[in-house]
């Protein structure tokens, strides 16, 4: 159970822990330049993303661990066995990716790729995050009532944007469009990876976000609307329960 930050975090990391050293996603996952709609996966544009969460992520802050896909932590087997299945997953879809614009076989298996990693946690080799604030807010506050939401930005190309490959495609978008969601393979590194954290905010429903934590050494892009709105509904309590864990 997560319980309410006592203290503003107001610490900072230095600068040289925001030096990438790790191999970019597009270098490794070429297909994602289709992904990114005909843009050089490499040459994609910053993208802010957001993610909700019941694990206090300043204690991974400061612990150096990386937030994991689900299916290295649901997948059967040993870390190994998870790890090697997790880069199996992508490389399917990946190769998806590719071929689905010319092979209808591909295509189709690329559409039940998607729906499986949205719907079953062990099938989902992503660190799910979505482009909308309310869609993660949903997840945090899902079950208890009160959890975290990350600020993260990065580069559109080291990661999947779901909707953008489904309306590039022309598969079907319901009951998944108002997730948003966008998703970094494998792993997200808090402290050393493309996508840097900007800001942790503490949220408890019927109570304002509070900022317990911000990244003050690089300007911040502006920061988008926090409203939830009365007629929102991304997911149930028990697809958050899966998913973002």
């Amino acid at each position: 159970m997560i319980s309410s930050p006592q203290t503003n975090h107001s610490s900072h990391l230095e600068d040289d822990h925001f030096e990438s050293t790790a191999p970019r996603t597009c270098e490794r996952y070429p297909a994602l330049a289709a992904a990114a709609g005909g843009v050089p996966a490499c040459q994609a544009s910053r993208v802010t993303v957001y993610r909700g969460q019941r694990d206090d992520p300043l204690e991974m802050l400061r612990d150096g661990r990386p937030l994991t896909a689900p299916s290295m932590r649901k997948s059967r087997g040993s870390t190994e066995e998870q790890e090697a299945y997790t880069d199996a997953l992508l490389q399917q879809i990946f190769a998806a990716v590719e071929a689905a614009a010319d092979d209808r076989r591909a295509s189709d298996q690329l559409d039940l790729l998607l729906r499986n990693a949205q719907e079953e946690a062990s099938m989902n080799p992503f660190v799910s995050c979505s482009l909308d604030w309310a869609a993660a807010y949903s997840f945090a506050a899902a079950g208890a009532g009160r959890g975290y939401v990350l600020t993260l930005e990065g580069n559109e190309g080291d990661g999947l944007n779901f909707e953008s490959v489904r309306r590039r495609f022309g598969y079907r978008s319901k009951p998944y469009t108002q997730l948003r969601e966008f998703g970094v393979p494998k792993r997200l590194s808090l402290t050393n990876e493309r996508f840097v954290l900007r800001a942790v905010e503490w949220i408890e429903k019927g109570d304002a976000p509070q900022v317990v934590w911000e990244n003050k050494l690089q300007e911040r892009a502006p920061t988008t609307s926090r409203s939830i709105g009365e007629n929102f509904r991304c997911c149930t309590a028990t697809c958050a329960e899966a998913r973002f864990t």
